[in-house]
């Protein structure tokens, strides 16, 4: 396999394993659960790991998920198997292909809805036809907020596949010894399925890091403290580094340490630019934000350009490959959700319901904004409980 153009820091022998296990292709149906706590690096190693494969002939097959879709039925599914269906779609029988149309909106429904085992067997299909040209690689980041629905189909293809070059490479956030929502082990075995657990890094390793993402070398004993502090959490390290103040570095200061992780983004939602928190208050609301959306939301779509330009140039905010809108973690997010006060939060509730194309997400952001019953709130609840 060729080097990928992604850099990692500090982690040799875990991407030294994982190009192992996904050149063994060869040897049927696997799946490589990343597992780590937040920040620690788990989502730069599955993009790592998705590029090398690429890079080496497989066909890659991605979903990010959020916990903010955790109600939206089958999104990742959706997001595996809307690009590669057409390819394939000839090859299914007719009830499993029209099964995953309907699901990813391409036909409307009619008459009975497809039993779930048909979708089922129509996303075994898919994977087998697509792994038949070439090495299919299933990546998914975040799984613990895979939606329930898809979970089942996946555990359920999994568990067919067996001999098919599938290998899905997955990230979890969750302590030791607790099982993934995929019963991946179970359904592959020992030989199928391997876990990669992700610690901190080294004080070399860190201080390579805050060089090479902030431009600053710190002076041993601080880097020493930023490392203890940080536990050697990549993201904690870089915004303890971000946020010291000039005279800590440059005279020995005692170093302004906040107590928890949560105190420290909240110390980075606090020192933004004010411009900036109409862009992500809105990121934040939204669950799958776009550009277009967030056009429609601030004062134009030019607005919406200027303030992501800013974001990004501040490493607060990206675009993804899917066009989707993304703050830098999903801590960030939550702590900036979570500073939005009561009426201001059902305010920008109310927007995202007007500026939303999907009508299940227009009314879960209506139920949202709603601080007493109301029958048109309930009516769109409900219309939208017959399309799921």
């Amino acid at each position: 396999m060729a080097a990928p153009s992604l850099e990692l820091v500090g982690r040799e022998t875990e991407t030294a394993r994982l190009r192992e296990l996904l050149e063994g292709t060869e040897q049927g149906t696997r799946a490589v659960v990343v597992r780590g706590g937040p920040g620690i690096g788990k989502t730069a190693l599955w993009r790592w790991g998705i590029e090398t494969a690429v890079e080496a002939g497989a066909r890659a097959l991605v979903t990010r998920c959020a916990a903010v879709e955790l109600p939206l039925a089958l999104s990742g599914i959706v997001d595996l198997l809307e690009a590669p269906f057409g390819e394939v779609a000839g090859e299914l029988a007719a009830p499993q292909r029209r099964a995953i149309a309907v699901a990813l909106g391409l036909e409307e429904p009619s008459g009975p809805s497809a039993e779930p085992l048909t979708l089922a067997r129509g996303a075994v299909e898919v994977l087998r036809a697509l792994s038949a040209r070439t090495p299919v690689i299933v990546g998914i980041d975040d799984v613990q907020w895979l939606d329930a629905a898809s979970q089942r189909v996946l555990t359920f293809a999994f568990r067919r596949l067996v001999e098919a070059p599938v290998v899905m490479l997955a990230t979890l956030r969750a302590e030791p010894g607790q099982a993934g929502p995929l019963a991946l082990a179970d359904a592959l075995g020992p030989s199928g399925f391997t876990e990669l657990e992700l610690g901190g890094l080294s004080v070399g390793a860190i201080q390579h890091l805050v060089r090479s993402r902030l431009g600053v070398r710190l002076p041993r004993p601080l880097l020493g403290r930023v490392h203890r502090t940080s536990g050697g959490n990549p993201m904690f390290a870089l915004e303890l580094a971000r946020t010291l103040p000039d005279r800590a570095v440059g005279t020995g200061a005692p170093l302004p340490v906040p107590d928890s992780l949560q105190e420290l983004v909240r110390a980075r939602v606090a020192a933004l630019p004010k411009e900036l928190i109409p862009l992500v208050r809105l990121v934040a609301i939204l669950e799958r934000p776009t550009l277009v959306q967030l056009g429609r939301g601030l004062v134009s779509p030019e607005e919406a350009q200027r303030l992501m330009d800013i974001g990004f140039a501040r490493g607060v905010a990206d675009i993804d490959a899917d066009g989707v809108v993304r703050l830098a973690h999903p801590l960030l997010a939550a702590a900036v959700y979570a500073e939005i006060a009561p009426d201001e939060r059902r305010r920008l509730q109310y927007l995202a319901a007007e500026i939303v194309e999907d009508e299940e997400e227009r009314a879960r952001h209506l139920a949202l904004a709603a601080s007493a019953p109301d029958a048109a709130v309930a009516a769109a609840l409900d219309a939208a409980a017959v399309r799921v």
